[in-house]
């Protein structure tokens, strides 16, 4: 254990504050804390708590399945059943969102509304009426997009059925029972009154910031847990006949894979609760990989369960780039637990292989990610099929398994982008009748499938949008002013449009296609994506809705 601690000193260079636990049906095998949780350079330690951001949604997902089992509901259950007063805006027509749909984040319902998740100020309870004003992003059961809304409803339906606040369920049906302390602290007063037992956050600078977020308790954004919390919740999915939550059958069904032939190999998916195949390893000993994370703007956690090993890993960080310290620690314990295991984990074979011909056409426009970022492919002047990253040219030369090979051209070739460029393969494919691309993302013995890239239509007739055009001010309040929302213009270029504002000192592009004179949706494929932009004229302004956030036009300065 002496080499492990030494490792995770060597690799938390920028981390203030790690926690990390190995877990196995037995018990705990190993646990330690590092570094320090505020500005006072008070350590870290067993009884120090920190934010475990969306892995809250797997008490949520828990407290569901016990209301199952008491018969409360099923999980095809429309949501209307058990909250009569839900109503959302739709531009498709559709049968019903059910429990099943948000447990696999499938629901169709939008990502966030940041008028409520980042101000302190409002409660869960006003979502409900706030969705009215909004609309959905897919039908329901087709495109995976996470939804921090989706499970704040499931929130709301434990309450409703249990005649208990979320805080006081959580409390008595999963906290006590496994003797852990989870803790919902909603606002500045309360974290205040706890920063004898509760990490502060750091941002990059390792400068102790706030945390913004609100009141979304069910989705994760503001439940602080001790790492021995975490691990005791891990060892009842480990163990399914030795633990107090739900009948062992339950437990397994959550631990189930969903099977569908819409699924790559490998691919990213969510299950009733929980991620699969977050990670990959070139070998089947390990089997799936199960588990959760949770991101804040500055803390981070990950919940990584191995069921056919019967091990499980836990990490939190109170820092922002702590997300990436951290899960290379993750990964580094577990390749260990496996040596011990005598499972040898090789590199990934990148080798080329043959490559075939294709339509070079069928693949040609723009494509945007869910994070905002955007590819160009079209054919250059050799009739090569070329993608542009940012920067960064490639030739997608395409292999016989499906996958684009991707061979560096220009600065591409340089040696840092080429490393960058060499881990990652990229596969068209129709879903929800629109063309995506997957990425195939590998590191050394592990890998990651997801689809990534939605394919943007350019605009017709964009010059009757042009009104739009111009800088934008937040009219919606939100208690941290200086982090959030700002710099908001929306631009016209080359047939696109696109919003561009600079969040949590972030800049982002979001693409948006017309739907009619006064709505875009927002392009792309998966989280925050599919969504609905308005605009409308008061009192002779522009403005225009997106995330549940109002802003103004304003004059160009």
């Amino acid at each position: 254990m002496d080499e492990y601690i030494k490792m995770i000193k060597k690799l938390s260079k920028k981390t203030k504050g790690l926690s990390v636990g190995i877990v196995n049906k037995d018990g705990f095998t190993f646990e330690y804390y590092f570094g320090v949780i505020d500005e006072k350079k008070t350590p870290n330690g067993s009884s120090k708590k920190m934010m475990i951001g969306s892995n809250t949604k797997i008490l949520t997902a828990i407290g569901i399945f016990q209301l199952m089992e008491k018969g409360k509901l099923d999980l095809d259950d429309a949501i209307t059943k058990h909250l009569a007063d839900f109503k959302i805006l739709s531009h498709f027509e559709y049968e019903k969102i059910t429990i099943r749909n948000i447990l696999m984040h499938r629901s169709g319902l939008p990502s966030d509304d940041y008028s409520i998740i980042l101000n302190e100020n409002r409660s869960m309870s006003e979502l409900i009426p706030a969705l009215k004003e909004t609309y959905m992003a897919s039908k329901p059961d087709t495109m995976y997009s996470y939804s921090n809304i989706a499970f704040t409803i499931l929130g709301l339906i434990i309450e409703k059925l249990s005649g208990l606040s979320y805080p006081e369920y959580i409390d008595k049906y999963i906290s006590k029972p496994i003797n852990a302390t989870f803790e919902f602290l909603k606002n500045t007063k309360e974290k205040e009154a706890g920063f004898d037992r509760i990490s502060r956050s750091f941002d990059q600078k390792g400068k102790v910031v706030f945390d913004t977020l609100g009141v979304l308790l069910p989705a994760g954004s503001n439940t602080y847990a001790k790492l021995s919390d975490m691990m005791k919740l891990m060892k009842c999915f480990l163990d399914p006949d030795n633990q107090p939550l739900l009948q062992a059958k339950t437990i397994r069904m959550m631990m189930e894979k969903p099977q569908n032939d819409i699924y790559e190999d490998y691919e990213w998916r969510h299950g009733l609760g929980l991620f699969f195949h977050k990670l990959n390893y070139a070998t089947e000993e390990t089997g799936d990989i199960v588990g959760h994370g949770g991101d804040t703007i500055y803390h981070h956690s990950d919940f990584q369960m191995y069921p056919k090993l019967g091990i499980g890993i836990v990490f939190m960080t109170n820092t922002t780039q702590g997300a990436q310290e951290g899960a290379i620690v993750m990964k580094k314990l577990f390749l260990e637990e496996l040596k011990k295991l005598d499972i040898k984990v090789s590199k990934q074979n990148l080798t080329k292989k043959s490559f075939i011909p294709l339509d070079k056409n069928t693949f040609s426009g723009k494509y945007i990610g869910s994070n905002s970022l955007m590819i160009d492919v079209k054919l250059n002047k050799k009739n090569e099929l070329i993608c542009k990253m940012q920067f960064l040219k490639v030739q997608l030369l395409l292999q016989e398994d499906g996958w684009f090979y991707l061979k560096p051209r220009g600065l591409a070739k340089l040696p840092l982008f080429k490393k960058m460029i060499k881990n990652l393969y990229l596969k068209t494919k129709k879903l929800c009748g629109e063309d995506v691309i997957y990425i195939k993302q590998i590191n050394n013995e592990n890998f990651n499938v997801m689809p990534f890239f939605g394919k943007y239509e350019h605009i017709k007739e964009i010059e009757k949008y042009k009104h739009f055009v111009g800088n934008y001010q937040r009219l919606t309040e939100m208690v941290h002013e200086k982090t959030t929302f700002k710099k908001i213009s929306v631009h016209q270029k080359d047939g696109m449009m696109y919003i561009r504002m600079n969040t949590f000192g972030k800049n982002s592009n979001i693409y948006i296609s017309p739907i009619n004179e006064n709505q875009f949706i927002v392009s792309g494929y998966g989280r925050a994506t599919h969504e609905t932009v308005s605009f409308s004229k008061e009192n002779d302004k522009i403005c225009m809705r997106l995330s549940g956030v109002k802003c103004q036009k304003i004059d160009l300065q």
